[in-house]
Order: structure tokens, then C-alpha cells, then sequence
């Protein structure tokens, strides 16, 4: 069924380093979709992502699901049109383009630190504190806000509202639906919108009452609840910006006056002026540029979350590096 290859998710790091310290780096292993092979080695993993990328495509499974998911976005894409998406999309994340997001991030770093603070005894003693859920409210406040320019706030509020609350949920599902996915590309393919759309209707409806497709009609829910609030950010965001093109030099002027204390720069703003200066040849659809949005606020939201947990515990574990990032902080 599953085959070992599950017990690398399942077993975490320590599992990974177990195989590649006892196997080396290239292991085969067994999944639900046939033979896989579990890459550890520097070399190996260069010449797959990075000098021969365009010779080793992703399994049609994963291709298909994540454009059901998440629409044409990056990870949904071979070939040409993947080309042309990682070209409009390597300068947006450059440096300069990065360090313009700080001041979105700061404050939001400060509310984090408040929110800590606030629970500490005021006599100065210790008391233990499960930072994952706050670590993880911060999370998606900054790619809401850096992404989208949404400001979600869920730090400082008791409850997410609905878009927020699908993005949260939406991992889990996914482990949850894994059995499902090997369908999804003979679906597809073999079927027009119309009748996928009917075909979802039919196995989403409540008569089916079994605890697998409530998770399915579950994850029905969520994508299309982010569907809509991404289509709506990228309306917004199209109308501003064909609203300065069309602005005077006054106005411009005015505009990006009022940029640094008022509305801040977010990724879609660069990659959407980005794409509109691209030659016709080379520019993204516009549900394109709406699958790169969905792809970046679901693939940032837990790798930030787990990039962040892991250096507060690694600084808990080794003081001296904690003391020595306070005394570089000013």
C-alpha cells in the first residue's frame, strides 16, 4: 500500500539521517505511487533542482493535484510554461525586493514579542510557554500581509476568520486526502470542467457520511474559500495598479509618498508590476499570476512556522548562541 517511503514523513529528521547514514545518498524506496528515490547526496540534489531541473519533472500525480488545488501555479507546471513562471518569479525574490518587506514584517515581529511578554509572571520568575500556536499566528499574519497585502491579524484576534482558518487547516488535510490523489490526473484529463465540477458535486454531498469524505468535503470547502479570497486580493491589486499607470506624474508622486507610512510594497504588488513591464511573449496569464498566489501563501505558511520554532529551540538549547544573537541585536 503506502509502502516505507511514508516512514519518512512519519519518522521526521532523525529517520532521513538514519537511511542516508546507513544506505548513502540515493535510497530507493516504496510509495503509494510505485518506486521513488529518497535523494540525500549535495551533488545529486544540484544536477535535479538546479542544472538539469527540465529533465526531472515532477510525477504527473503531484502535477495534477496541486493544480486542482492551488491552479497554475509553479508547482502545477512543466516545461515551457514553468520556464516562463520561474523567470518572472527569480527577480521578485531578490534581495532589494526582500529588504522592502521588513518594514511588514517588523511590526508584526514586535506585536509577536508583546504577545510573549504579556504571558511572563511579572515577578520575574520562569514559566513554561507554548510558543507553536503563537509562532504560527505570526506566521500567518506576515504572509498575509507580505504576500497579500491582507492584513489577517490573527495574533490579536480570538478568532481566524474564514480565509485564514482554510490556510490553517489545509496541510493536514492534505496528509489526510493522500489516497484520493492518484485519481485526481485520470479525472482530469478525462473530463471536461463541467463534468469535474458535477463529478465533485456528487461525491461531496452529505449522504456519504463516512469520516473520509467529510475531510473530503471539507477540503472542497477550503480551496474554494481560498479560490475566492485570492481572487479577490488579485482584483484589488490589478485595479491599483492599472489605476497608477493611468495616474499623473502628480499622483504617482503622491502615491509613492505615501507608500512607506501608509500602504507598504507586498510580493504581489512586485511581481504584478514585474509581469505588466514583461514583453508579451513572456508575460503570465492572469490565472497564473492567481495560482503563484495561492502557491506561495500555502508553501509559506508552514515552512515559516517551522523555520521559526526550530530557532527558537535551538537557541533554548545552546545559551551562549542566544546571548550572543541578544548583544548583536541593538
Amino acid at each position: 500500500m503506502p509502502g516505507n517511503a511514508q516512514k519518512v514523513f512519519e519518522g521526521g529528521l532523525d529517520y532521513c539521517v538514519k537511511i542516508a547514514e546507513q544506505y548513502g545518498g540515493a535510497v530507493k524506496l516504496q510509495s503509494l505511487y510505485g518506486e521513488v528515490v529518497y535523494l540525500s547526496d549535495p551533488l545529486a540534489l544540484h544536477h535535479v533542482l538546479v542544472k538539469d531541473q527540465p529533465i526531472f519533472e515532477e510525477h504527473d500525480v503531484f502535477i495534477m493535484t496541486n493544480k486542482a488545488m492551488f491552479g497554475d501555479g509553479l508547482i502545477a507546471t512543466i516545461g515551457e510554461q514553468h520556464r516562463k513562471q520561474r523567470k518572472l518569479l527569480n527577480p521578485v525574490f531578490s534581495t532589494s525586493n526582500m529588504r522592502e518587506l521588513l518594514p511588514t514584517l517588523q511590526p508584526i515581529a514586535h506585536k509577536l514579542t508583546s504577545v510573549v511578554v504579556s504571558k511572563l509572571p511579572d515577578d520575574g520568575s520562569y514559566k513554561e510557554i507554548d510558543v507553536l500556536p503563537l509562532l504560527s499566528r505570526s506566521a500567518l499574519d506576515g504572509v498575509c500581509q507580505a504576500i497579500l497585502g491582507y492584513p489577517s491579524n490573527t495574533l490579536e484576534a480570538a478568532d481566524n476568520d474564514e480565509y485564514t482558518e482554510a490556510l490553517r487547516k489545509m496541510s493536514a488535510l492534505i496528509s489526510k486526502l493522500m489516497y484520493f490523489q492518484p485519481i485526481v490526473p485520470v479525472v482530469m484529463r478525462n473530463f471536461s470542467s463541467y463534468w469535474i465540477r458535477k463529478l465533485v458535486d456528487l461525491v461531496t454531498t452529505p449522504w456519504i457520511p463516512t469520516e473520509r469524505m467529510k475531510d473530503v468535503r471539507e477540503m472542497r470547502r477550503i480551496i474554494e474559500l481560498m479560490d475566492s479570497g485570492s481572487k479577490k486580493a488579485f482584483a484589488e491589486k490589478k485595479a491599483a495598479l492599472e489605476t497608477s499607470a493611468t495616474s499623473s506624474p502628480t499622483d504617482m508622486q503622491s502615491e509613492v509618498g505615501d507608500l512607506k507610512p501608509g500602504r507598504r510594497k507586498d510580493m504581489m504588488d512586485i511581481m504584478l508590476k514585474a509581469n505588466s513591464t514583461s514583453s508579451s511573449s513572456e508575460k503570465l496569464a492572469d490565472a497564473e499570476l492567481l495560482g503563484q498566489m495561492n502557491v506561495m501563501v500555502f508553501a509559506g505558511l508552514d515552512t515559516t512556522t517551522s523555520a521559526l520554532s526550530r530557532c527558537v529551540y535551538l537557541l533554548a538549547k545552546n545559551p551562549l548562541a542566544q546571548a550572543r544573537l541578544r548583544s548583536e541585536i541593538p
